[in-house]
Parts: C-alpha cells; structure tokens; sequence
C-alpha cells in the first residue's frame, strides 16, 4: 500500500480536489495511506457531518444509531462492496449512501427508488451503479451538510472511483448527469450549486412554477390585448385608406397592416385542459405549450409524430371547453363572452393547418427519392398532394373521399381569410374553397361541428403520412 499511495501520490492530490474553502483532509503520508485505504481521510469527518444532519433534519425514518457504531457500520458495509476490486479502487461517496438507505424515511430515498424506474435517468434500466442516480445519492448525502459545497468540482471529487481515474472525464460525466436531473425536476441549480429535491420539495417548486406560469400569462395576456386592439385600429385604418383612394388613378397607393388584430382571453381553468403537456423522447425534457410546438426546446429534436398527435386531442379540448368558457366570461360580460368563444374556435383552424404542413413537412424528406421542398408547399393541398402522388403513388384524394377533400379545401381557404383577410370573404376564397354560402364582404363563422370535422380530415391524412415512416426512421 505505501508503495502504491508513493507512486500515485502526486495523481491523487490532482485527482481529488475541493473548491469551497474548507479543508478536507487528504492522505498525510504513505503510512496515513495504508491505514485508511480504501477510504480517504476527509471522508470519516464529512460522513459523521451527514449523519448529524440527517438527524437534524428528520431525514431518517428507523432508528439511526448515534456516534461511533453508526460510523463503524457505514464504512464496514461501504468497504465490503470494494472486495472484489483491483488496488487503487477507493469508495466513493456514494456508496456510504447504499448502507444508509435502509434508515431513510420514504421522501428521501423514495426519489432514489422512483430515479430507477425514469428510462431518461436509468436507459439500460440497471438496478445499481447508474452514474446519473450515483450523482443523485451523493447530493443527497450533502443535502444539509454546511462544510461542503455542492459545486461541480466538489461532486466530481466526491465520484472518484479509482486512483487512475481521469478528473476531467468524470465532471464531464457528472455535467451530463445534472443536466439530466434537472430536467427530471429531481435536483435544482442555486448559482454554482446543485441542491437534492425531496418529494416535498418537488411538489413546492412544481406550484411555484405553475403561479409563475400564471402571473407570466397574466402579463403577456394583458400586452396581447393591447397589441391586438392597437393592430385592430391600425387594420381598421388601412382599409379605409384603401377604400377611399381613386380607382382610375393613374398612381395608385394601398396599405396593408400585418400583426394580431384580435386576442382570445382564456379563462385559466381552460388553459390548463388546452395546454400541451410534452416530455422529449430524446432528452427527456419536460415542457408545454399551447397550441403546436414541433422541437424540443433543450435538445431541439422535432417531435412531429407526438406533437401532432397532441395537437389533435388539444384542438378537440377547445372545442370541448367552449361552453365552459362560454359561462365563466358571461359572468363578467356577454359580449366579451361571445368574442373570445368565437376567436378561440377561429384559432383552432390555422392551428390544424400548421399542425398538417408541419407533420408533412417532417415526414416527406425522410422517405426515399423525396425532394427538395419549397416553402409553405404544403399549405396548397394540390400542390402538396401532387408531392405524395409522385413520392409514393398515392394522394390526398387516395386517403379521404370527395365530401372530405372539398372540407379540407374550405378549412385551409379559411385559415388563409384570418391570417390575411381579418376572415373577410372575397372572390379569391369563394373560387379557391367552392364554398358558396358565403357573398364577398361577410365574415367566416366557424361553428364547432366545423372544426370537428376539419380535425377528423386533417387526423386522418396525417395518421396515412406517419405511416408512411414504417416506423424504422427517425421522428
């Protein structure tokens, strides 16, 4: 052993560092080595520091023994995990968490438990030594210890497994780790520092983000109803400029304003049934939108197949909460009631057109023999169903009937009327959509029997192109 700590002496003093100001014992000499070998000197104070504070702070459900036979028995059981390693293995801290679970109340180590059962922490689905839940153990194991800092280079330290490891690998791998955590909501970043969540304390972030959420949503619903009324006046402006300019003039002038010009105010208790709830397939993200969002946010992956699937079942959830909606507002106005009843359905159409472009979009250039794409193809139905026709031999006309495609012509014709024409009819839409109901100058109504046929077209041609991947290829 002396000969082992004299060779490696230098390694070890460069491999186990700490970053927070309090001394943390290393190996004094090569006598000081071959004693507490396979263990480290600053271990036994730090440990009995851990101890304390479990204590303290309620963490331990049975009977934790006090002092010395505590100690004794955490670094017997510790040690006897190591047996069957090569000299230069040395516990890591981890490990000392392994003899201490037995003690713990459930909304400590159930978080450990319940980490096992998370594909996005555990992938190969082991049942011990997974890097990320060692990271998380040892977090834990600091938690309420105020002699050490939960900083990267003090976690990394604490992670040494062997004399030969190499330091600059192991923070790579515990950067990766608490990135992970994170974004499972197990472990919160406060500055530099990583801080263990119990379940209690998970719930407590969990409501402080929803009232975040919900005071942020106040403030941005607020602003969106003063753009809107703004954009409204200034839309409201352009056409009567533009109707009031010579029609034989030999210099001819128009304007055109582009933004929101209405806002739909949804009730809160609404919002929460409307909202997307996503978790990544790839990163294990978690977020949530309203309406479409096909890439992750953290790893950026489009998520075509699940988000369309989702925004499917949320346009329906509007449609659902309608008269619900209805009820709540009319307590407060009628009129204001009808206005965002009417608006939140007008929402749901370019909602599913986008939703059909951007699940086409996905699917079409991962298919063999696809193209180069031009922009916004998809938004033109024939020109988006010639691109399948010639792709795979088949067509939109092949997935939906006649009485469909003409209601999924009128359905994207009406998306183009609200986002360029206020949903104002004029010639263009009545020769492009065949729907005569409707004489140049009259706004679109869009009933909710509309939008649940225009969801069950739009379904059913985006399940045919899903399809089409087989399965096999990246989504």
């Amino acid at each position: 052993m002396k000969k082992v700590r004299h060779r490696q002496a230098t390694i070890i003093k460069n491999l186990i560092v700490f970053n927070d100001g309090v001394e943390k014992k290393l190996y004094a000499n090569d006598r000081d080595f071959s004693e507490v070998y396979p263990f480290i000197p600053y271990q036994f104070n730090l440990l009995a520091s851990v101890l304390t504070s479990i204590r303290t702070h309620g963490a331990s459900g049975k009977h934790l023994s006090e002092g010395e036979r505590s100690m004794l028995a955490l670094f017997k059981e510790s040690a006897m995990a190591l047996k069957d390693e090569s000299v230069g293995a040395i516990v890591p801290f981890h490990r000392f968490y392994d003899a201490l679970e037995n003690f713990l109340d459930h909304s400590h180590k159930g978080v450990i438990i319940k980490a096992y059962d998370n594909s996005y922490i555990n992938p190969d689905h082991k049942d011990k030594d997974v890097f990320a839940i060692n990271v998380l153990k040892t977090l834990f194991m600091i938690k309420y210890v105020l002699e050490i800092e939960s900083n990267i280079d003090n976690i990394t330290s604490l992670m040494i497994e062997n004399i030969d490891d190499d330091r600059i690998e192991i923070k790579g791998r515990v950067e990766e780790a608490l990135k992970v955590l994170m974004r499972q909501m197990l472990v919160q970043k406060n500055g530099s520092h990583y801080v263990f969540l119990t379940d209690e304390e998970q719930e407590i972030n969990r409501e402080i983000d929803s009232q975040n959420v919900e005071m942020a949503e106040a403030k941005m619903q607020a602003v969106r109803s003063v753009e809107a009324k703004i954009g409204n006046a200034l839309s409201r402006d352009a056409r009567e400029f533009n109707r009031s300019q010579p029609r034989n003039s030999f210099i001819k002038m128009s304007m055109k304003y582009k933004g929101p010009t209405h806002f739909v105010n949804v009730p809160s208790e609404a919002l929460a049934e409307m909202e997307q709830k996503i978790q990544c397939d790839n990163c294990g993200a978690r977020y949530a939108v309203i309406g479409s969002a096909f890439f992750c946010p953290c790893c950026g992956k489009n998520s075509a197949r699940l988000t369309f699937t989702n925004t499917i079942e949320k346009v329906r959830a509007k449609v659902r909460n309608i008269d619900a909606i209805r009820e709540l507002i009319s307590q407060t106005s009628k009129d204001e009631a009808a206005r965002t009843c009417t608006s939140l359905l007008e929402s749901c159409v370019p909602d599913l057109v986008v939703a059909f472009q951007r699940v086409c979009e996905c699917v079409y250039p991962q298919l063999p023999g696809a193209g180069s794409l031009r922009r916004n193809v998809f938004q033109r139905l024939d020109d988006g169903s010639a691109l399948w026709r010639n792709l795979v031999g088949q067509g939109y006309e092949d997935w939906i009937d006649s009485s469909e495609m003409r209601s999924l012509r009128i359905c994207f014709q009406q998306r183009h009327l609200f986002q360029h024409q206020d949903g104002i009819v004029d010639q263009d839409y009545i020769d492009k959509s065949g729907d005569t109901t409707y004489q140049i100058g009259q706004h679109i109504i869009v009933k909710k029997e509309d939008v649940l046929l225009y969801t069950d077209i739009v379904e059913k041609i985006g399940n045919h192109v899903l399809g089409l991947l087989g399965g096999t290829t990246h989504e």
